[in-house]
């Protein structure tokens, strides 16, 4: 894109955000524009401390490649027969859950209750959204290891084979 505007979590929640351009584009702003509250150096250090910490730890390489092995791993479980769709880009997505994967019919949301406490009591904190309230949101950190991915999957297989009885 020509421009790309961002903000929330530039400044690790100080109040930071961020417009991305092109050289040519960003030499028709007008040189004396300023918004009201530019240049809070706190808020411009962590956005920097950010930047830096996510070229130097790899971190977007580790989204990519850790959200790809969370979706095989979601759809390669034994209890997939209850997975709908599994929506990542990185580490940003979620998985729906249904009762038929033809019929895409929605899981009940006492059994979506019951599952988001199971996964409680098993250590992963998620919330279920969604038109039907039947989507799990899980998005981890980006420096997420294969081991935790491997638990959240075999966990997430572990509570619907306990579902499936």
């Amino acid at each position: 894109p020509d421009i790309l505007a961002t903000s929330k979590n530039v400044g690790g929640s100080l109040p930071a955000g961020a417009v991305i351009t092109t050289e040519k584009l960003i030499d028709d702003f007008n040189p004396g524009t300023t918004p009201t509250l530019a240049g809070n150096a706190v808020a411009c250090a962590a956005g920097l401390a950010l930047i830096n910490t996510l070229i130097e730890e790899k971190l977007v390489e580790n989204a990519a490649a850790m959200g790809k092995r969370l979706t095989e791993g979601i759809l390669n479980m034994s209890t997939s027969k209850y997975v709908g769709q599994v929506r990542y880009k990185g580490l940003m997505g979620s998985i729906e859950f249904v009762l038929d994967k033809k019929t895409k019919e929605p899981m009940p949301k006492k059994d979506v209750n019951w599952i988001l406490g199971r996964l409680a009591e098993e250590g992963i904190l998620t919330s279920a959204s969604g038109p039907c309230g039947n989507s799990f949101r899980v998005q981890p950190t980006l420096d997420i290891n294969k081991d935790q991915i491997d638990m959240i999957v075999n966990t997430f297989d572990k509570i619907l084979r306990e579902y499936d009885k």
